[in-house]
């Protein structure tokens, strides 16, 4: 856990709110990389994590559909990344 220490009421009120809202944005955005990912999974009967190894070992080709999902799969995982970082943050 990261603490951040202030002595000053109004900056910490400050960086909380900021980091409040940073929080929300991701959790939107994972919430969105989410839904998209389901509908690849639905479209292409298959999960997302089997479709990786996949088209990292070169079974899928290079169809532009399977880069969005990759692309898409990526910054879910860097989204989720960042959040469980702001989530260790206490003031």
């Amino acid at each position: 856990m990261t603490t951040l220490k202030t002595k000053n009421k109004i900056v910490s009120s400050i960086i909380n709110e900021g980091l409040n809202l940073k929080k929300m944005a991701l959790t939107h955005s994972l919430r969105n990389y989410q839904s998209e990912l389901e509908a690849f999974e639905k479209k292409y009967k298959m999960k997302s994590k089997i479709f990786v190894k996949k088209f990292e070992n070169g079974i899928l080709g290079d169809e532009a559909s399977w880069f969005e999902w990759l692309f898409i799969y990526r910054a879910m995982q860097k989204t989720e990344e960042k959040l469980k970082l702001l989530k260790t943050i206490k003031l």
